[in-house]
């Protein structure tokens, strides 16, 4: 069987580096990342992956030395890389994107600090506190709309991923073991999306976890992230 072909835009990230290294066996992988390719500029980035036959684009690529979830910065180039990727997916007819979002579209740190008690799920309203939120929420929706056009289209909010050297103080609420990565990565790769978009929330099952994690492509993570980071709750 032909493997598929995999574009990972940012792979030098720490995402970028567990989702290399966690499918390179499966999949034909194609490796986006300054300074060799600048997403915004379009044409070099259409350019690139111009007769690959690409199945799927997972777009993690941000300046998140700008914009981040603590940074209360805004850094517009994330969002016109992120409409970058879109447009060449739309134009080469590759059939799916993979859109890094993130938890931060929310206020966690309300239901961390219990200062407010709240299950999260698909239906809670976004009430991000950051730019880095906001954009993420701007990514969605630019997202939804492409996806009228037939262009597949996945978000995920991801959680915590880290090194297991240096987890963060909220991975037992937010972490996301790099097996659990790996593994909802290839979900959505396989998975056929019922109406072209789907958000999806990337948190593995921790004891302290606030986030619903029912999904309509019946991914389960296995791997709790305090078990994988070796800490406690």
């Amino acid at each position: 069987m032909t493997k598929k072909t995999i574009c990972i835009t940012g792979h030098k990230g720490s995402i970028g580096q567990v989702l290399t290294t966690g499918l390179k066996e499966e999949y034909e992988l194609i490796l986006i990342d300054l300074p060799d390719t600048n997403i915004l500029d379009y044409e070099r980035f259409k350019n690139k992956l111009k007769d690959q036959n690409i199945d799927a684009i997972i777009h993690l690529a941000w300046n998140c030395k700008v914009e981040n979830f603590s940074s209360k910065k805004a850094d517009p180039n994330n969002l016109i890389m992120a409409n970058n990727v879109y447009e060449v997916a739309l134009n080469l007819n590759i059939p799916k994107v993979i859109m890094a979002s993130s938890v931060h579209t929310h206020d966690v740190y309300k239901i961390i600090n219990k200062e407010l008690n709240l299950v999260i799920d698909l239906n809670t309203k976004p009430n991000p506190v950051s730019p880095y939120g906001e954009s993420k929420i701007q990514l969605e929706k630019t997202g939804k709309k492409i996806s009228k056009k037939g262009l597949q289209v996945i978000c995920i909010r991801f959680g915590g991923v880290c090194s297991q050297e240096n987890p963060w103080s909220d991975t037992p609420y937010l972490g996301l073991s790099h097996p659990d990565c790996v593994d909802l990565l290839d979900k959505c790769i396989k998975s056929n999306i019922k109406n072209n978009f789907l958000i999806i929330y990337g948190i593995s099952d921790n004891d302290k976890a606030f986030h619903n994690l029912k999904n309509t492509i019946n991914w389960i993570p296995k791997i709790k992230a305090t078990d994988f980071y070796n800490i406690s709750n």
